[in-house]
């Protein structure tokens, strides 16, 4: 028996394994992780401070197969090959043995990955392992008649790609493996692809995965047309809101007012209306610009659909034509001053309301107030909005105190005059044997304002008797 001494990493191999050791190939993944194999089918595996005798695997074979090669793409992704067709692949755990369906012999094992693995024997062999790729799905699902645009598709074992393919109808102009997981592809779309569903398709060395169904062609969309604008100019130095209107807007990428103007936000309210949010420079150019719509079938074009204009200095105020007005008052004031044009809002402040405002000229508006009943008595501050910034006139208008209206006392009614009365005389005595009887006319006594009444007294002595006798 011969007595030698055999170590890896400065480590002797324990006694019981050194009899007749043969080693034919070495491959580790560092220093700290090496495996050994030999053509009696030993393998041993080095993990730093422990040498590991992982026995023979390779007599899985009735008979004994010598190992020649080894290669891993880590210390839980190792390969070994040798006699009789033997392939061995080791987990991290265990070695099994792998079905490659001939028994010549392995010489030799390499790869670029773990599922790209190379192995070669006898005869002329040339073996390839690695796993199929999955296809998983795709950054986009579908695209018109006449699209170029860029497509991500995800899914595993992507490394060593060579061909990908959409089906008939579509080119793949250029694809790039960004990683075992992602492949980022340009496609173009022919004008007349049949609409429908495509296959999604990536091969590597080790086969082809399939995506079935997994992007759709569909009918052209027109690009783009672009009809007006709401608001056709702005001054610089301005942030507005403006619609623009026309037809096939759905799916907008992007949209442009030209130099000097960022658009800020947009949104697509429908395929013909795209409201936006644009902001003009201080300093942008004053001129016509074209306006531009962006969707993935092309770029609809507004030429001089709007005008940049010199900024326009805030209102100033100079003065009013009636500068105060009582509690509970509606009156008309008219503002003057300069850059009053394109006012938006009038104020007179708290406790008076603006019934409305007429712009008259860029000098002048006219405006319909109302002051409240319990609006605090004293001056206002009046303001003038436009585009360009506000103006004020301070204590241009004063609230006044009510002055309540003048009470004019009413007299009583006078009492109604007592009804005059005629005195009646009393009647005159007849003195007895006179000369007076009823039926015949008075004597001689008988004249003047006393005669009168004592006719009278004697009619009604007379008609008193008539009646008497009567009954």
């Amino acid at each position: 028996m011969k007595s030698r001494t055999v170590s890896i990493g400065g480590h002797a191999i324990p006694q019981s394994y050194r009899y007749n050791l043969k080693v034919s190939a070495i491959w580790g993944s560092s220093s700290s992780d090496v495996f050994v194999v030999g053509p009696e089918g030993t393998i041993l595996h080095y993990e730093g401070t422990i040498l590991h005798y992982d026995g023979s695997p390779s007599r899985m074979k009735k008979g004994a197969s010598g190992l020649l090669g080894v290669w891993g793409s880590s210390s839980s992704d190792v390969f070994v090959v040798g006699d009789t067709g033997t392939i061995l692949h080791y987990d991290g755990s265990v070695w099994e043995k792998m079905n490659i369906g001939t028994e010549v012999s392995i010489k030799g094992v390499w790869g670029s990955s773990f599922s790209d693995v190379f192995a070669v024997g006898s005869f002329g062999t040339i073996l390839h392992y690695g796993y199929e790729p999955g296809v998983t799905g795709i950054s986009i699902g579908s695209g018109n008649q006449g699209m170029t645009r860029d497509v991500v598709i995800t899914g595993a074992h992507f490394t060593g790609t060579t061909a990908v393919s959409f089906d008939p109808g579509i080119t793949v102009n250029s694809f790039a493996v960004d990683n075992s997981t992602r492949i980022t592809t340009n496609i173009s779309i022919a004008a007349d692809a049949a609409v429908g569903d495509r296959d999604i398709l990536v091969t590597t060395l080790a086969g082809t995965g399939t995506l079935a169904g997994g992007f759709t062609v569909e009918q052209a969309v027109p690009p783009p047309t672009l009809t007006g604008l709401d608001i056709g100019s702005g001054d610089q130095g301005m942030t507005l809101d403006i619609v623009i209107t026309g037809t096939h807007f759905t799916g907008a990428t992007a949209i442009s007012f030209g130099s000097g103007i960022s658009v800020n936000t947009f949104t697509i309210d429908g395929s013909t209306r795209i409201v936006t949010n644009i902001s003009i420079a201080a300093d942008a150019t004053v001129g016509s610009r074209d306006i531009l719509v962006t969707t993935l079938a092309g770029t609809g074009t507004l030429a001089g659909g709007f005008t940049v204009e010199q900024a326009v200095p805030p209102p100033t105020l100079t003065g009013l034509d009636i500068g105060s007005g009582e509690q509970g008052m509606t009156l008309d004031v008219v503002i003057t001053g300069t850059h009053l044009t394109g006012t938006t809002a009038v104020s007179f402040g708290p406790g008076i309301t603006v019934n409305s405002f007429t712009v008259d000229s860029s000098t002048r508006i006219t405006t319909n107030i109302s002051i409240t009943a319990d609006a605090t008595v004293g001056s206002r501050d009046i303001l003038v909005t436009t585009p360009a910034g506000t103006g004020t006139l301070a204590g241009g208008f004063i609230v006044e105190q009510a002055i309540p209206s003048p009470t004019v006392p009413v007299p009583a009614p006078a009492p109604a005059p007592a009804p005059a009365t005629t005195p009646v005389p009393a009647p005159t005595p007849i003195p007895p044997g006179g000369g007076l009887s009823c039926g015949r006319s008075p004597g001689p006594q008988a004249s003047g304002l006393g005669d009168l009444s004592l006719l009278l007294g004697i009619v009604l002595v007379c008609f008193g008797l008539i009646r008497f006798k009567r009954r």
